[in-house]
């Protein structure tokens, strides 16, 4: 729902790689699970039932029916991709045990993307957030919202990972320390 190619270009290449990093962690599940699709079964159920997800998929769920084009920009890019992506690709290795290191090497796209997505994502938020004290107002409100929701939502699922929320924390901290290095104040 952006305005002008400049906006809706680049969101569309950022969906393309979320959707491609979905297939490569289904293909992942597939391979563990000798391509039975079990796994994937078992992940949907997660989803949908177990109480640790319940917060991220309600995140995810109000993302989807947000109609403000650029506060879902802010949401997307500084708390979903910011704190949750940061969560699950550098903070949650201790959960997969012995595997750590395989699952690192397959998942290694998704670790490394998120540095070449903030590069135009970050750009924007700067260049908007400096047009006016009010849009300076409006996006760091913004911000705080939707990564203190991030941080909440991942906190449950961090503590059944991995004992606790700590790591939720520690990726909320660096989505607010990014956040104020575009020029934002959380």
């Amino acid at each position: 729902r952006g305005y002008g190619t400049a906006v809706t270009a680049p969101c569309i290449f950022s969906a393309g790689d979320h959707l491609g990093m979905a297939q490569i962690v289904s293909r992942i599940g597939l391979e563990l699970d000798g391509q039975t699709g079990s796994s994937l079964d078992a992940a949907k159920d997660a989803w949908l039932n177990a109480a640790e997800w319940q917060g991220v998929r309600r995140l995810i769920e109000d993302t989807f029916v947000e109609r403000d084009w650029f506060q879902l920009y802010v949401a997307q890019t500084l708390a979903v991709n910011g704190v949750l992506l940061d969560f699950v690709y550098r903070h949650a290795d201790a959960a997969w045990g012995a595997a750590a290191i395989p699952v690192a090497m397959l998942t290694e796209f998704m670790a490394d993307w998120r540095a070449e997505e903030s590069k135009w994502s970050d750009h924007v938020v700067k260049t908007v957030a400096a047009e006016s004290d009010a849009n300076k107002a409006l996006i760091s409100g913004w911000a705080k919202t939707w990564i203190d929701r991030a941080e909440e939502a991942a906190g449950p699922l961090a503590a059944a990972l991995l004992g606790d929320a700590s790591a939720a924390k520690a990726a909320a901290d660096t989505a607010r320390a990014r956040a104020r290095s575009l020029g934002l104040t959380l």
